[in-house]
């Protein structure tokens, strides 16, 4: 794998990232803020976990329907996304984050845990300590593109065309958008659609 595929890719799908944050935020109760992404990629990374386990877990939610491995994986890609593009990634730094070998689901766990640990750092809600020589900010950096990294490295192990997979789900997640928007104008008229705002039905990935 090229050593700079993941920054490749954070650089092409941001845009439609930041399209689909605006278009949730017309169904969201409150904003999100970095903390609500943070926690975001670890229900995604939890709901990637039960795929792969769902025949052996006691703990799953039985009546909750699972997505495809794929869909969650783009998910866990698209909140990757998000928190990168709240830093200003210092690309000189994430060299070694782009090498990243590993294909193993449970080291998504272990960087989300990671993540949230750092973030709690900078934020001074825990003590700062060195990770690694790095500072909390550097390590919130590296794990962040490290995971990224770690899901192009699974994608490769499974065949997945990531790109195509994330512009699939892209699709979907603004067709529940539309849905949702005609639910709320729907309550409030009844029985008649006012037509408010239909981006997310012309927007072309």
């Amino acid at each position: 794998m090229q050593t700079r595929v993941p920054l490749l890719f954070l650089q092409k799908n941001t845009p439609k990232a930041r399209m689909l944050e605006e278009e949730f935020g017309k169904i969201k109760e409150k904003p999100w803020d970095i903390r609500s992404y943070i926690n975001e990629l670890s229900i995604q990374v939890g709901q990637l976990i039960a795929i792969s386990c769902q025949d052996t877990s006691s703990v799953l939610e039985k009546e909750r329907p699972l997505d495809t491995f794929e869909d969650e994986l783009c998910d866990i890609l698209l909140s990757l996304i998000y928190l990168a593009s709240t830093q200003k990634l210092k690309n000189a730094n994430l060299n070694e984050a782009t090498q990243e070998k590993s294909v193993e689901i449970v080291d998504l766990v272990l960087l989300s845990s990671q993540i949230s640990e750092s973030y709690m750092e900078i934020t001074g809600e825990r003590f700062r300590k060195s990770h690694e020589g790095k500072t909390p900010e550097d390590f919130f950096e590296d794990r962040i593109v490290r995971m990224m990294t770690i899901c192009f490295n699974i994608a490769q192990k499974y065949k997945i065309d990531i790109q195509k997979e994330f512009d699939a789900m892209c699709r979907k997640a603004l067709k529940f958008v539309a849905r949702k928007i005609e639910e709320q104008e729907l309550r409030v008229e009844t029985g008649k659609i006012n037509v408010r705002d239909r981006r997310s039905r012309k927007w072309k990935l």
